[in-house]
């Protein structure tokens, strides 16, 4: 048996950080792909091995079945106790090695089924690290093999086309668990955007409960958008997230009125864009980087490039968690697209071939 998932990388366009403490955001799937292929062994020779080959770093382990569920069980307990602690140290402990995510992301999945052992190929385009939602991706593809496989195994009938809502939120929720012991406290929209595709409007509850709409808008409106790559941050996304809930701790009146100012920016650029009018758009990349400039969250680096564009009357912001040392991941733009290019090549910085508004997690081959 074998089966091929693809997940896409997804931009946040407004709104990030201010998502996790409840506020709105827009992101959007873009053509960046991570694609996981399930092979399974011989179900005679009764092989409990898993095989993981990441194609992206260049390495591959095996690992029984009860090898994955107890990392799994440990990675969970690591999580609790970060849960109560708080500490960066805690949660970069948890999945510390290349392969420790994928193995998470399978124990998750199987949970207390013993199936048939199988090798799990990965591969990707997506870059690491820096904002696009590589872990959500690897995460949600590797759910989705995995459970049609489940299902699969246990009738060879199955069909795809019966996969029921309730499947697909527990896709979602084994997808957003796996998310956890990497980033700690993840909102939820990067696991809401690769798993479901399009344009998304976005927002978590105090009860845990999401609103997730797809928006409909022109997608040559979104040409006008273009990704600069400035470098993977030295931070994880789980310590920048960190560091905002810290400052919310000390400073809670102060940070809670740059995540007011957030929601606000979220609301201008949803308009801007199904209205299709660029000034609401441009007006709320300005605004809404000049709020995370504030939460601590963009280098000087980074600011300065962002600066030389607005100089230009080039809108930019970090999208994503962004990061303080020296590199921040991705900055998104609104206009000229020449003039963005020859800006960054004085920062010897790339332009990424995006197109947003792209599908969401889906299965690509199947063979029984």
């Amino acid at each position: 048996m074998e089966i091929t998932a693809s997940a896409p990388g997804k931009i946040i366009l407004t709104g990030e950080h201010s998502v996790v403490f409840g506020k709105p955001a827009l992101t959007t799937a873009v053509n960046k792909r991570v694609t996981a292929t399930l092979h399974s062994n011989n179900p005679k020779k009764q092989n409990s091995e898993i095989k993981i080959i990441d194609k992206r770093l260049g390495i591959t382990e095996e690992f029984t079945i009860n090898e994955i569920k107890e990392f799994t069980r440990q990675a969970k307990i690591k999580w609790e106790d970060f849960e109560n602690s708080r500490t960066v140290n805690q949660l970069n402990e948890i999945a510390k090695n290349p392969l420790d995510l994928a193995k998470i992301t399978i124990g998750e999945s199987i949970k207390e089924q013993n199936p048939t052992g199988f090798t799990l190929e990965i591969k990707s385009d997506i870059p690491i690290g820096a904002g696009m939602g590589s872990s959500a991706a690897l995460t949600a593809c590797i759910v989705t093999a995995v459970f049609v496989y489940l299902k699969l195994s246990a009738d060879k009938n199955f069909d795809l086309r019966q996969l029921k809502n309730d499947d697909l939120e527990a896709i979602n929720k084994i997808s957003l668990e796996a998310e956890k012991r990497r980033h700690g406290e993840p909102s939820g929209i990067d696991t809401t955007a690769v798993l479901n595709g399009g344009l998304i409007w976005y927002q978590r509850k105090d009860d845990d409960s999401r609103i997730m709409e797809q928006i409909k808008v022109n997608k040559n409106f979104l040409t006008n958008f273009t990704v600069v790559d400035t470098g993977r941050p030295r931070e994880t996304t789980g310590e920048m997230v960190l560091a905002v809930r810290k400052k919310l701790e000390r400073r809670k009146r102060w940070t809670q009125g740059i995540l007011e100012k957030m929601e606000e920016t979220s609301r201008k650029m949803l308009t801007g864009l199904t209205k299709e009018k660029p000034e609401l758009v441009k007006e709320a990349i300005f605004e809404n980087e000049k709020c995370l400039e504030k939460l601590g969250v963009v280098s000087e680096e980074t600011k300065q490039f962002i600066r030389k564009l607005k100089l230009c009357g080039i809108p930019a912001k970090i999208s994503g968690a962004g990061g303080r040392k020296d590199k921040s991941g991705m900055v998104i733009c609104w206009g000229n697209k020449e003039l963005i290019n020859s800006t960054a090549e004085t920062c010897n910085y790339k332009l990424l071939d995006i197109s947003l508004g792209e599908e969401g997690t889906k299965i690509i081959s199947q063979n029984n």
